[in-house]
């Protein structure tokens, strides 16, 4: 048992804040993304394998929760990374490493 003193919050019939679908994720720039929970959630591509997500949360106490769906059955890790109030980035890479592409990510914040 853990004597650690925490800022959960004891909550019933609550969901996620944000749920979301990223795709068309070509060129960079902006990329199409479909909010199936929450309405403010945006895409920009960095570069391969890069993305930054950006809501209106305006704070960092939020969970994050991304996978990344591959071309190919190829097998993927996506990180969520550098969380602000606003964005947070997402990098996904395959399972040797190298900066890839996906062709969608699936993606939930938790407030």
């Amino acid at each position: 048992m853990s004597s650690r003193a925490g800022s959960a919050r004891q909550v019933t019939g609550v969901g996620p804040r944000h749920a979301f679908i990223i795709d068309d994720l070509g060129p960079a720039g902006a990329a199409n993304v479909d909010n199936i929970i929450g309405v403010d959630v945006t895409c920009t591509r960095g570069g391969d394998g890069e993305y930054i997500i950006s809501h209106s949360l305006g704070h960092t106490g939020y969970v994050i929760s991304v996978t990344a769906e591959m071309a190919d059955e190829q097998e993927a890790i996506c990180n969520a990374k550098t969380r602000s109030g606003t964005t947070f980035g997402i990098e996904v890479y395959t399972d040797g490493g190298a900066p890839q592409d996906a062709v969608q990510i699936h993606g939930i914040i938790y407030d």
